[in-house]
């Protein structure tokens, strides 16, 4: 990094106007604002999450004695160093928040792909089991018909039960597979507003967050 020194107008600024400038992150190197060894130092201070302190850094640098403590305490006053690594503890945060986010929705698309696949299923079934009972009741019906001396021991309760079983399963598969497609539609909706796949999941984690 080249040598760089304070500048007054910078600092009248504020770093938040010369990051607007620069078109970066308050918690970047800002010209004017950081000298090359304040920044350098500044890394180090910010990095060591939401629990640093001056005596952290001086620590972590090696350099734990009363004139360097001042030096810093110096830096940290003119270049707002509080301020802009609290902002970059927002930034991780919020990483980690839209990551944990994205994994949960990632989630709940596999248990609906689940659910669909299921229902689906199920649907299926259903409608075979509805279309073997009508068959039956249609053959008893034909039997009798081809046979009208049958017709005295013809049990109807027993046919309408069977018709009855048929209705009961066609109509219990047509819900599944509404369902199924319902589901369908929900997720198609769901992978038109947001995708999820292990590219787009970035590194940063709720337990990546140093807390010193």
């Amino acid at each position: 990094m080249p040598r760089v020194e304070y500048d007054t107008q910078a600092l009248a600024k504020g770093y938040q106007a010369v990051a607007l400038e620069l078109g970066c992150n308050v918690w970047e190197f800002l010209f004017g604002i950081d000298t090359a060894k304040s920044y350098q130092a500044f890394v180090v201070y910010r990095d060591l999450g939401v629990k640093r302190t001056f005596d952290k850094l001086a620590i972590a640098v090696d350099k734990f004695n009363e004139s360097f403590i001042k030096q810093i305490k110096y830096w940290s006053a003119k270049s707002s160093w509080v301020a802009r690594a609290s902002a970059y503890d927002g930034y991780l945060e919020k990483m980690a928040r839209e990551q944990l986010e994205k994994l949960e929705i990632s989630s709940h698309i596999d248990k609906l792909q689940r659910y669909r696949k299921e229902s689906e299923i199920l649907g299926w079934s259903n409608l075979d089991v509805s279309q073997k009972c009508l068959d039956i009741a249609k053959k008893i019906l034909e039997n009798y018909e081809n046979n009208p001396d049958l017709l005295e021991n013809m049990r109807s309760q027993d046919l309408r039960n069977i018709v009855a079983a048929g209705n009961a399963c066609g109509e219990q598969s047509l819900r599944n597979l509404n369902e199924a497609l319902d589901v369908a539609r929900l997720l198609e909706t769901l992978d038109n507003t947001i995708t999820v796949n292990s590219e787009e999941i970035t590194d940063i984690t709720l337990t990546d967050i140093n807390y010193g």
